[in-house]
């Protein structure tokens, strides 16, 4: 009988893995998905799973890839992106399911840029820090905005820069009305010629939630007053491109300005 249920045993665990990798257990619950950025440190052959430290916890995730998963090379064609085989150093933008034992099983991982600065793994017990800029030894924070460019960067650290200025201010009340979010900052005047290049910074907005869960960038609005005053309006918009089209969305202000010291 021991023997048995020792065989029963591993069959189910095979079958969980079969079905994990499959993405038959994967469902329709959006509160489970998750989205981070980071670097790969190792790669599980056959490519079928990899160990990758997030930039913004400085935690190390387990990411097992779906049979129907997809690997984008930014700024390169489908064929290239196709071909593509994770190393070790890659930094990796990752979009899946966020499963028990910091584990994600992704349908999504889009490559940044590579980076030969790969560190050695922290312990696994080690507990999330999300208001702790920490990235991975041998990557510094100077160092992974250069690398990935500012946008990027500011999409990685958001949510641990608004805990962190939420706490500076003590936004502690639970009764406020107010939801905050960082975003970037985007020059329309460098968007118009240079989109890539647009993000110069960041800001978190507040407002009221269905707002702020509108918001995209912040616009920066250049102008000149009669030769003396240099002014810069930011506006919150709906957009991550508003050279084209500048739609402010109402009731949510800008609370704080983030600059990036590279």
């Amino acid at each position: 009988m021991r023997a048995i249920r020792i065989l029963s045993t591993g069959l189910a665990a095979a079958l969980l893995v079969t079905a994990l990798l499959a993405g038959a257990v994967m469902g329709d619950d959006d509160d489970a998905e998750i989205e981070m950025t980071g670097v790969v440190l190792s790669v599980n052959l056959p490519n079928s799973s990899f160990q990758f430290r997030e930039f913004a916890s400085n935690v190390i995730w387990s990411v097992i890839l779906r049979r129907d998963s997809r690997i984008e090379l930014k700024g390169e064609g489908k064929d290239k992106s196709r071909n593509y085989r994770l190393v070790a150093g890659d930094i990796v933008e990752v979009e899946g399911k966020l499963l028990p034992g910091r584990t994600v099983l992704t349908k999504k991982v889009k490559v940044l840029a590579h980076t030969s600065a790969v560190d050695v793994p922290a312990p696994v017990d080690r507990v999330p820090q999300t208001d702790r800029l920490a990235p991975a030894p041998g990557l510094t924070v100077p160092a992974i905005v250069k690398t990935i460019g500012v946008g990027a960067a500011v999409k990685a650290f958001a949510p641990a820069l608004n805990t962190f200025i939420n706490k500076l201010v003590q936004a502690k009340d639970p009764t406020t009305l107010q939801t905050t979010k960082v975003v970037p900052i985007l020059s329309i005047s460098i968007g118009v010629n240079t989109p890539g290049q647009a993000a110069i910074g960041a800001a978190q907005v507040s407002g009221p939630k269905a707002s702020v869960d509108k918001v995209q960038a912040v616009a920066a609005l250049d102008a000149n007053y009669q030769g003396a005053f240099s002014i810069r309006a930011l506006v919150p918009v709906d957009s991550l491109e508003p050279w084209k089209q500048v739609r402010r969305v109402p009731s949510v202000g800008v609370s704080a300005i983030i600059d990036l010291k590279l």
